[in-house]
Formats: C-alpha cells, structure tokens, sequence
C-alpha cells in the first residue's frame, strides 16, 4: 500500500509506534505511516496497514484532537450524549458538513473541516445537553425513566431553536 504525504507528495514509511511516540510504550506496536520531513503521520486500523486517515502534521494533529474531543462527548458520555451510537452522531456530522458518509471521519479531515467540526460540537453541547438533562431530571423527579421520544423532542427542539434543523440530528 502506497501512502503519500499530503504535504510533500512523497511516499509515507510504515512505521510502528515506539518511533513516533517513544514515550507511549502503550502506542509501541502501534503501526503509522510517516512522512519523516513534513513530520506528517498517521495511525493505522487495529493490527492493519490500513490507514485511518491521511497523514497529518503537527497543526493538523491538533485540529483533530480538538474535533475528537467536541465530537466524540455527543456519542459517548452518558447524560452528556445526543446520539444513540456512533454511526448516529457521524451520520449527522456528514449531513452537517455535506460529505459523503464514507467520507466523514475526522481522520480524513482538513483543517477546514476540523474547524467547522468544533463550531458544530460547541453549538450541539451547550443548549442541547441542558435541555435534555433538565428533562432527565423531571422524569426522576416522577419516579420514571426517560422515555425516547421525550429525549428525542428535547433534542429536535434545542436543534430547531439553534436553527441546525429538525432533521440535523
């Protein structure tokens, strides 16, 4: 498989883990491809030299981080969530960005699309998870568990007020 940096053209090395982060001995057998010069790498899918994304260098990287770390509360943090799952939470963000589902991983972002990510995320946490929170505790309060359709509304509602749409998440 040929990786090529999106910053030089040149081909990417395979490499593992302990030569991007020589402190993480948990990322050690990790494998990445790298574009030494550009300091441009990438991780790779499980015990595969299947890339995960593009290769990024240290501005990109950080991007990324950031977006991981707006996005990824929407899915995956309990109380915090919006979405049922994973696939729930990207199938909004492709809608979102106007990308192709097959498309839409943040490792494959730009920073363009990092940025917008982040604005999206920022937007989806504040209003929304107080909304459904307030309703979550009204349903303790009655000795009941949240229903599904009552998330639901507090969810298409704080989205329709924040204009992203009814059909946004």
């Amino acid at each position: 498989m040929s990786i090529l940096c999106p910053y030089c053209g040149k081909e990417a090395a395979l490499t593992t883990g302990n030569m991007i982060y020589p402190t993480r001995p948990d990322l050690a057998h990790k494998k990445f491809y790298r574009c030494r010069p550009c300091d441009a790498y990438v991780g790779c899918h499980g015990n595969t030299d299947r890339p995960l994304g593009t290769p990024a260098n240290r501005e990109l990287r950080g991007l990324r981080n950031r977006a991981h770390a707006t996005f990824d509360p929407l899915w995956k943090e309990g109380d915090k969530q919006l979405f049922n799952d994973r696939t729930g939470a990207y199938k909004w963000l492709s809608e979102q960005l106007g990308v192709p589902r097959s498309e839409c991983h943040i490792a494959m972002f730009n920073i363009d699309q990092c940025k917008k990510v982040v604005e999206l995320c920022g937007r989806a946490h504040t209003p929304s998870a107080d909304l459904i929170d307030l309703e979550r505790r009204v349903d303790e309060l009655r000795g009941e568990q949240p229903s599904a359709s009552l998330l639901n509304t507090a969810r298409a509602a704080s989205y329709e007020a924040r204009g992203m749409g009814w059909g946004a998440w």
